[in-house]
C-alpha cells in the first residue's frame, strides 16, 4: 500500500500531451487513455507536468492543472555563478568530468573574471537558461581541447557565445515556424470538419 502516494513528474510533457486535433489516430487513443485513466482526483498519484509550451497542452490536460508556477530565465547573478561553476568543473579542474570519456589535465584560463561577467551579462540579455549555460560551456570546452594550446581567452568564449546566440535565435525562429504550421493544420481540420 501506498503510504503518501506518489508524484509523477512528466517533463517535455507538450511531446506527450499535445492537443488531440494535431495528433495521429494512434496518438490520440495513447492520450485518451491517460486522461482516462488521471482525469480523477485521488489521493493515491499526484501529476506534475514540465512544458515550454502549455499553449500546445490539450485543453482536457489543461482543464486538470489546478496550479501552474512559472519559472522565470534566470538573472546575471544566477548566470554569472552557473558560468563560473560550470567552467571550473568542465575545463579548469583536473582530471575531465567522466562524460567526457579521457582523463585529460584542464585547459588553461586565459581570461580574467572580467571576461566571464561580460559573457554573463551577454548571456542574461539573449535569455539563457541553465540548459543554454550548459551546452555554451560544453561548446567551449569542446573547442579549447580541440586546439593545441588548449587555452580558453576572450576570444574563445565571444566565438563560442556568438555561436550559441545564433543557434538560439534559429531555435526560436523554428519554434515560431512550427507554431504557425500547427495553427495551420488545425484550421484545415477544421475546416473538413464543418463540410
Amino acid at each position: 500500500m501506498i503510504r503518501n502516494g506518489v508524484l509523477l513528474f512528466v517533463d517535455e510533457c507538450d511531446s506527450f500531451l499535445e492537443d488531440r486535433k494535431t495528433l495521429s489516430p494512434e496518438r490520440v487513443r495513447v492520450l485518451n487513455e491517460f486522461i482516462n485513466q488521471t482525469g480523477t482526483e485521488t489521493r493515491k498519484f499526484m501529476l506534475c507536468f514540465e512544458t515550454n509550451r502549455p499553449e500546445v497542452l490539450d485543453p482536457a490536460v489543461q482543464s486538470r492543472i489546478t496550479q501552474s508556477v512559472e519559472f522565470l530565465p534566470p538573472l546575471y547573478p544566477e548566470i554569472l555563478l552557473m558560468l563560473r561553476q560550470y567552467l571550473n568543473l568542465y575545463l579548469f579542474s583536473s582530471p575531465s568530468p567522466r562524460w567526457m570519456g579521457t582523463r585529460r589535465r584542464g585547459a588553461k584560463r586565459g581570461m580574467g573574471e572580467e571576461e566571464e561577467e561580460r559573457i554573463a551579462k551577454e548571456m542574461e540579455r539573449h535569455r539563457f537558461v541553465g540548459r543554454d549555460v550548459t551546452n555554451y560551456v560544453i561548446a567551449v570546452s569542446q573547442a579549447a581541447y580541440s586546439s593545441a594550446t588548449m587555452e580558453v581567452d576572450e576570444d574563445l568564449m565571444r566565438r563560442v557565445l556568438q555561436e550559441q546566440v545564433e543557434k538560439k535565435q534559429r531555435e526560436a525562429q523554428y519554434l515560431e515556424h512550427r507554431s504557425l504550421r500547427i495553427l495551420d493544420h488545425r484550421q484545415r481540420l477544421l475546416s473538413l470538419h464543418s463540410l
